[in-house]
């Protein structure tokens, strides 16, 4: 609770002195891995909140739609050098187009999720929803380049990580501005849950239709919605509304 005050006040101070950075394609390119940030991540017009810690700077791609309107994927490590604690996935616009706003966000919308918060999600309207899952921490035929980077990060530095990762997801849109956050974490190395096997993503622990029979797993998920909620506000005085 304190790092997440300590951010809503750096960002309020930020934008009193009207002294916010907005770094463009070639300033991201210029990130080196390794690079620690710390309480805000800054892209495009954006100032992402980090939660506690030192967060390492591990990849970053670049992709584009089709009206020309280009994206940024980013990954943000924590670790305690032996074992990956957190993470931070990140995708933002980094120019404006000429579309009318974006696609409706089915995560929002899935059934099979273990929580969402939907404000509104209208296609090519302003979208502001939010939601818990969880993912198995290999790679998959969908996995993105940025995430398969962070992958052979962690894997290259014998980075211990558990089988899934339960994540808080955040998407807001504005006109042509786009920010989807996942705030990630190994649930294992904070909470004394038991280390969950490797399944398939339907047979996991951590399935909508699973996790409450494990009281732990129920805390741990009642919880990140309270943490959930906060991270969403603080996205939301980071560059929208």
């Amino acid at each position: 609770m304190k790092g997440m005050l300590s951010c809503i006040l750096i960002l309020s101070s930020i934008f009193m002195a009207g002294c916010i950075s907005n770094p463009p394609k070639e300033q991201l390119q210029k990130y080196v891995q390794g690079q620690v940030f710390e309480t805000l991540f800054p892209i495009a017009n954006h100032e992402v909140p980090l939660p506690e810690g030192k967060w390492k700077f591990i990849s970053v791609r670049f992709t584009s739609n089709d009206v020309g309107q280009s994206f940024a994927n980013l990954h943000l490590l924590k670790t305690d050098d032996v074992t990956f604690t957190d993470g931070v996935f990140i995708r933002s616009s980094l120019n404006n187009s000429g579309s009318n706003g974006f696609v409706q966000s089915r995560f929002c919308e899935r059934s099979n999720i273990l929580f969402a918060k939907v404000f509104v999600n209208e296609r090519g309207a302003d979208q502001d929803c939010w939601g818990i899952n969880y993912f198995r921490t290999t790679r998959g035929k969908n996995t993105d380049q940025a995430s398969l980077d962070a992958l052979e990060y962690i894997k290259a530095n014998k980075i211990k990580r558990p089988n899934f990762a339960v994540y808080t997801q955040h998407r807001l849109t504005e006109n042509n501005s786009f920010l989807m956050v996942q705030y990630y974490s190994n649930p294992e190395y904070y909470t004394d849950i038991a280390p969950v096997p490797m399944t398939s993503w339907d047979a996991s622990e951590w399935h909508t239709d699973l996790y409450y029979r494990d009281s732990k797993k129920e805390e741990y998920i009642e919880k990140l919605k309270l943490i959930g909620s906060e991270r969403h506000e603080n996205l939301k005085l980071g560059g929208f509304y």
